[in-house]
């Protein structure tokens, strides 16, 4: 049962990730330095892309960035 659990808990890890991923090519592509972004988002530095794109989705954060902490 266990192994179960473990299973269903990496696909749903995954399913968050590749969602991040999704919106993150999504919002690169009508971003100004779209490219840039996507590479610091490979990168993980999501303390940049905060910086440097303040308007970027909390979508490209969830289930990408280990720190991400969702607003309140």
């Amino acid at each position: 049962m266990t192994n179960i659990l473990e299973m269903a808990k990496a696909f749903e890890a995954n399913a968050k990730r590749d969602s991040a991923a999704i919106s993150a090519i999504e919002f690169a592509l009508d971003a100004d330095e779209g490219m840039v972004f996507l590479r610091c988002w490979i990168q993980g530095d999501f303390d940049v892309i905060r910086k440097e794109w303040p308007e970027a989705p909390e979508a490209v954060f969830i289930g990408a960035d280990p720190f991400y902490k969702p607003a309140q």
